[in-house]
């Protein structure tokens, strides 16, 4: 065999070689369950979720003195709606999007009281027809609206929570309601444990608000913790082997102990209280 065969031999073998691999890759690599989506997780609304590439989320605390309110807001990646959303650009009309409200639910509202009773809701907006359905397992209640642009929504109740996920768009054939679609499947909310559950808590010590602040107020104290991101809990210390410092309404301590969530009592005595759950101290109490 001559030089310039042999040569010819291996550039097509090497060719032949290189499409082999390619057209094996190909055959054999599957795509990924999660390829070409964003994760989202957040312990402080027990939620996690996957939202498509072409989007991309801003998180904002809407909260007032009121009520704890937070908004996931995922729009198309572009640059002029990052520089909207960022504020570097005045506000306009914006394009569609997808919204995760998440509220405070201080009345412990069902899901359906939330939806009839709520502005929030813009259920007034809507044909006033209700459907049911299911998110991350969780029974949840459908509803479409109209307003500055047509909007389908999904509400449910969990955990102290209300959950409101909404789309936004022009026409049923858009995008994006199926894009939504997508994402209602991937959420995943934290079990709610059984058991009460060893933790930590530190915030003001205070006399519990009432859960319906119209009326007359009685004047009876039901001491609780009120922490940082703006929740309550009930105090028990009961279980507390140390002396308990003097305390006042307004000091700030810090505690180790046993949390019951609300959904776990067998009493609706805590409903007049926007209480998460009753905190039994067992040590480490501390001013701080």
């Amino acid at each position: 065999m001559t030089k310039k065969n042999l040569i010819i031999l291996l550039i097509i073998l090497v060719v032949s070689g290189g499409i082999y691999v390619y057209f094996r890759d190909s055959i054999t690599k599957e795509p990924q369950e999660n390829e070409g989506l964003y994760a989202y997780s957040s312990q402080n609304f027990d939620l996690a979720l996957r939202y498509p590439r072409p989007y991309f989320l801003t998180e904002r605390n809407e909260s007032s003195s009121e009520r704890l309110k937070s908004a996931l807001i995922l729009a198309l990646d572009t640059p002029e709606n990052r520089r909207v959303m960022s504020g570097e650009e005045p506000g306009r009309e914006f394009p569609p999007t997808i919204t995760i409200g998440i509220y405070q639910n201080l009345e412990n509202y069902t899901a359906e009281e939330w939806v009839r009773g709520m502005s929030f809701s813009n259920f007034k907006l809507s044909d006033g027809k209700l459907s049911t359905t299911t998110v991350g397992e969780e029974l949840a209640l459908a509803y479409t609206a109209t307003g500055l642009y047509e909007n389908k929504n999904i509400v449910l109740a969990r955990n102290n929570l209300i959950y409101m996920f909404t789309v936004f768009y022009f026409s049923p054939t858009d995008q994006i309601i199926k894009d939504f679609d997508s994402l209602l499947k991937t959420v995943k909310f934290t079990p709610i444990p059984d058991t009460p559950q060893r933790t930590s808590l530190s915030g003001t010590y205070l006399c519990l608000p009432h859960t319906d602040q119209t009326g007359p107020q009685t004047e009876e104290c039901a001491i609780g913790l009120k922490t940082g991101d703006g929740l309550y809990y009930a105090l028990d210390f009961g279980p507390l082997s140390q002396n308990i410092p003097s305390l006042k309404s307004g000091d700030r301590i810090s505690a180790h102990g046993l949390l019951v969530p609300k959904e776990q009592l067998n009493t609706n005595m805590w409903n007049r209280y926007p209480i998460t759950g009753i905190f039994s101290v067992t040590d480490s109490l501390k001013k701080l």
